[in-house]
């Protein structure tokens, strides 16, 4: 009986001594100060843990990264922001821990495409700007294929490099623009941009800019009776305060719509994030293997259905379907496959 007890005794205390150990093994690093705040605490409530503080900025995701290191992390997500992921990614690479990083919403294509893929630790959960402009460009090469198009961008990293992207889709099929302009993005009016366009006699326009400012260009175009069509990105998908999408206007947004609109989008992430690194911590634990094997060996049951990762760092989740302004609220669009 007394051995019983001891046995009971050193299986409770080994159970204690190792949670807070694989706790530790994973680490959450967000925005909970600056202005993304509101990012950085949906993260928190979905991965229900306590974020270290990375403020969007690149000096405090480099304390937030050596600390957790320290604390023995292996498996270090959220990220949300390209300037601290960068200086994450650079401290993780540069030390001697078998760690990874992935990365929650950030888009930008070069986060994965790097040179020395061996030794850049990040991994994608979350959506890039290439997908979007697959989903859109491929639609729109199909529906306008004999319609006058213009194409322009706010001049941001995202909205240059989905109009790049988009317009280079068009191309492989000899498709070009009658018109292409960078505009200045938060104007209250863009009667100069919306002019030009009519003169160029384009009808649907391609903006790789925010619904903010389409709903402008919306405005200003109804005001000389210049009927056209507008198409864009997810970033067309935003807060009423931000503005009512002309109708007719289409997009390529995340399929989880309403998720997006009200937050709990980066919520899932990081939840769905969790949920990988206990398996791939499990995995490289089993089989005496590195954590980038693990993330890679393997697909992982999330609530976002199941996820695989490639030897580049990207998912294979297909995030985007396309939508319709129609009566104000976007629509899917019957042809969807995502």
């Amino acid at each position: 009986m007394r051995l019983q007890l001891n046995k009971i005794a050193l299986t409770l205390a080994l159970v204690l001594y190792a949670l807070p150990v694989k706790a530790q093994e994973k680490q959450l690093i967000a925005p909970v100060s600056g202005t993304s705040t509101f990012i950085g605490k949906q993260m928190a409530k979905g991965a229900d843990t306590i974020a270290k503080d990375d403020g969007c900025e690149a000096d405090m995701a480099a304390t937030a990264t050596n600390t957790a290191l320290q604390n023995g992390a292996r498996f270090i997500y959220g990220l949300p922001c390209v300037e601290s992921l960068d200086a994450a990614a650079d401290i993780v690479a540069k030390s001697e821990k078998d760690a990874v990083i992935l990365t929650l919403g950030v888009e930008v294509d070069d986060i994965t495409d790097r040179e020395k893929r061996a030794e850049w630790p990040v991994f994608r959960l979350g959506p890039n700007i290439s997908n979007e402009a697959a989903t859109i460009g491929e639609y729109l090469k199909a529906s306008w294929r004999d319609k006058p198009f213009a194409i322009i961008d706010d001049g941001t990293l995202y909205g240059r490099q989905l109009a790049q992207d988009v317009r280079a889709l068009f191309e492989e099929d000899n498709l070009t623009p009658v018109f292409t302009d960078v505009y200045r993005p938060l104007l209250e009016r863009q009667a100069g941009l919306v002019r030009r366009i009519a003169k160029s006699g384009a009808t649907h326009v391609f903006v790789g800019g925010d619904a903010y400012d389409v709903s402008i260009m919306g405005q200003d175009a109804a005001a000389i009776g210049l009927d056209v069509t507008f198409a864009g990105g997810n970033a067309f998908l935003a807060p009423p305060a931000d503005g009512t999408l002309p109708e007719g206007a289409v997009f390529a947004g995340l399929s989880d719509i309403l998720s997006n609109t009200d937050g709990r989008y980066f919520s899932k992430l990081a939840k769905a994030a969790k949920q990988i690194g206990v398996q791939a911590l499990d995995y490289a634990k089993e089989n005496e293997t590195t954590m980038t094997r693990a993330m890679t060996a393997q697909p992982f049951e999330t609530d976002l259905g199941l996820i695989r990762f490639d030897l580049d760092g990207e998912n294979d989740r297909q995030w985007f379907s396309i939508f319709k302004i129609s009566d104000g609220k976007p629509i899917p669009f019957e042809g969807n496959n995502g």
